[in-house]
């Protein structure tokens, strides 16, 4: 007799979540990189994955490790979830990026990936460009190897504020902040960076003294998510970053080509039926929920 796991979506992402937060914890990520796919066991259980992004692909083949029978089910035609590279319409091998791009030097689960497979690197940023932003309708010019002309910036600055100027200007307030909560969550919050994570990042800023327009500078449209959050994810853009060459999206597409040279299956399902009806069937004993 096949069972089967008569829960919401919801409660089964929990339970994930709950497993997967206490992984995440821990300071062993062997878990997290590539398995040897050689070191199989006999007595595995057909599983099925709802969702073909970077988590599911990793989770897949990972499972084929342990030995089990994996089906991957994703709701688009391609496999990567939001990793998503554009190529269609663009000419002379040009392509866009519109899900995740950068790579910061400490995410090292994805370089091992990338690595694994073969893929080269190369900076994300080009070097000695300048950067071009948008703002109050005008564009300005940020030049990589000096100030920007201040004259030509449109916000309602303090004095000091146009004096630091703009490249200077986030550094000044979350500068201090952002070597206390540094790049990745820690196990045990210290009561500094709980108090950061109890704040808004507008209610960080204009505790700093930073004016409004200031404020809308840095925090990007941003300005009410978490101060910790927000400040971890700056100190993680500060540090050298890197990009797949040739686009982001020959990631999820080695990681398919592997599964599928191992007969894990990579498929579309619109809704959630068709997990429904392998799960009620018996043909999938673990990873099933009716919603």
């Amino acid at each position: 007799m096949v069972a089967t796991m008569n829960i919401s979506r919801r409660e089964f992402a929990k339970l994930c979540g709950l497993t997967l937060v206490g992984k995440s914890l821990s300071t062993d990520l062997n878990w997290a990189f590539p398995q040897n796919t050689e070191l199989r066991h006999a007595s595995g259980k057909r599983v099925i994955i709802l969702g073909a992004g970077l988590a599911g692909l990793a989770a897949g083949w990972d499972l084929y490790s342990a030995g089990h029978d994996v089906t991957i089910l994703g709701a688009q035609l391609r496999p990567g979830g939001r990793v998503h590279t554009i190529r269609a319409g663009l000419s002379d091998d040009l392509y866009a990026e519109a899900g995740a791009g950068r790579i910061p030097s400490h995410h090292v689960i994805t370089l091992e990936w990338v690595r694994h497979f073969g893929l080269e690197l190369e900076p994300f940023r080009p070097q000695g460009l300048a950067e071009i932003a948008l703002l109050k309708g005008k564009r300005v010019k940020i030049p990589a190897d000096k100030p920007v002309d201040m004259s030509l910036v449109p916000l309602n600055l303090t004095p000091e504020e146009r004096s630091i100027g703009l490249k200077d200007l986030g550094e000044h307030y979350y500068g201090k902040a952002a070597k206390q909560v540094g790049d990745r969550i820690p196990e045990d919050w210290s009561p500094t960076i709980a108090r950061f994570d109890g704040m808004s990042m507008q209610e960080f800023l204009r505790q700093e003294g930073a004016s409004e327009d200031a404020i809308h500078y840095i925090s990007l449209g941003f300005e009410n998510d978490s101060a910790a959050d927000y400040i971890m994810d700056l100190v993680n853009l500060s540090s050298p970053l890197s990009k797949i060459k040739g686009g982001s999206d020959q990631l999820p597409k080695a990681f398919a080509a592997k599964l599928r040279e191992v007969s894990i299956t990579v498929a579309r399902s619109s809704t959630s039926s068709e997990a429904k009806t392998m799960c009620a069937s018996g043909a999938v004993t673990l990873g099933c929920w009716t919603t």
